[in-house]
């Protein structure tokens, strides 16, 4: 179990803070925690609910980062978000939706998944 905490600590940029009270960290590593707590589990499918709410462009940019490197080690990776950057800019894929129902199906050769 320890060599599993160490490792998707490391592997989401918290090394070192494992004695740290989650409170005591930044909202970004917060949401980092989280996912951290997640692939402990080992999921094949990862579905993330409004991801960046909250943190600032960087932090944002670093938890697509992360979903990017989790997408190449074989997670498929499904997100709902409003931030329309981050999908445009990160998304293989794009699926808009209003009021429940789908409006449009693009796959997005802009972004950086696969």
């Amino acid at each position: 179990p320890d060599q599993v905490i160490e490792e998707v600590l490391s592997m989401v940029g918290l090394s070192g803070l494992e004695s740290t009270y989650p409170r005591h960290l930044s909202r970004g590593e917060r949401q980092r925690l989280a996912v951290a707590c997640i692939l402990a589990m080992k999921p094949e499918i990862i579905i993330l609910d409004e991801p960046t709410t909250g943190l600032d462009e960087l932090e944002s940019d670093r938890m697509m980062e992360l979903m990017l490197t989790l997408q190449k080690k074989g997670h498929t990776i499904i997100m709902v978000t409003h931030n329309m950057r981050i999908a445009e800019e990160y998304a293989g894929r794009i699926i808009a939706m209003e009021n429940g129902r789908i409006i449009g199906d693009y796959h997005n050769l802009k972004g950086r998944a696969s």
